[in-house]
């Protein structure tokens, strides 16, 4: 538990094998700090919490993925914080946030009727992803594009990749045109900048190519086409590298 702990804060476990800590499994790469954690946690009663409160407050935790050393490649030392890719629910979710449409309800029933072997049913719901159900017939298309667990198996470590199809389902997905088009509108009814559209979806500020190419592309559209202008911005970032990737 321990080892799952730390490999879904820093992306990698000690034991990069989290299913198999037998003969043919990976010996950890700390072995005292794992033994440490494991104590810790049977010690705070046996808490969650507390021991994601221990490893998110440490430095190693902290630490920035910009590195100019090359020394450690795979980072088995944990020298730098590994660049994670969102996963396909934190995807889904950041984008319902984003377009403000997001349903915070919690509990209750998350499936309707589904049809014969359930490739009819329709995922038209706006819950957080932890509510969308998991066929092992049919699955919602994001989660499949970005990696999402084959539900018919026990699989403690997701395989991670960045594929340009992935890129082209969000040029091409419904659902991310239709929360470009509510953010669109968000912006524009809060009469804002290109900086705060930036920073809401990808939470830096732009470049000054960056702004630049934005405010032609921008001035291309008539005043009465601003919303599909927007809209356009909206999906264009929500597509690129930054919006699924963390540093």
């Amino acid at each position: 538990m321990a080892n799952r702990v730390w490999k879904y804060l820093l992306g990698d476990g000690l034991v990069r094998t989290p299913d198999n800590f037998g003969q043919t499994g990976e010996l950890p790469s700390h072995p005292e700090l794992l033994d440490h954690l494991a104590l810790r946690f049977v010690e705070n009663g046996w808490s969650i919490k507390s021991l994601i409160r221990e490893i998110a407050l440490s430095r190693t935790y902290q630490l920035s993925s910009q590195t100019t050393q090359d020394r450690d490649p795979e980072n088995r030392l944990f020298g730098r914080a590994n660049r994670k890719r969102l996963e396909a629910e934190l995807i889904r979710d950041t984008a319902l946030i984003i377009s403000g449409q997001l349903d915070p309800i919690r509990g209750g029933p998350t499936i309707r009727k589904a049809g014969q072997y359930d490739l009819n049913y329709i995922f038209d719901s706006r819950r957080r992803s932890v509510y969308v159900p998991w066929f092992r017939n049919s699955m919602l298309d994001l989660f499949e594009v970005f990696d999402a667990p084959n539900p018919n198996l026990v699989v403690g470590k997701r395989p991670v990749t960045n594929l340009p199809t992935q890129a082209l389902f969000l040029m091409n997905s419904t659902f991310i045109r239709e929360q470009s088009k509510l953010t669109a509108q968000r912006l524009l009814q809060e009469k804002t900048s290109i900086t705060n559209a930036y920073q809401l979806i990808l939470s830096r500020p732009p470049s000054e190519s960056e702004r630049t190419s934005t405010e032609n592309f921008l001035n291309q559209f008539p005043p009465d086409a601003q919303e599909e202008a927007w809209t356009q911005l909206c999906q264009t970032l929500f597509s690129c590298l930054d919006f699924r990737f963390l540093d």
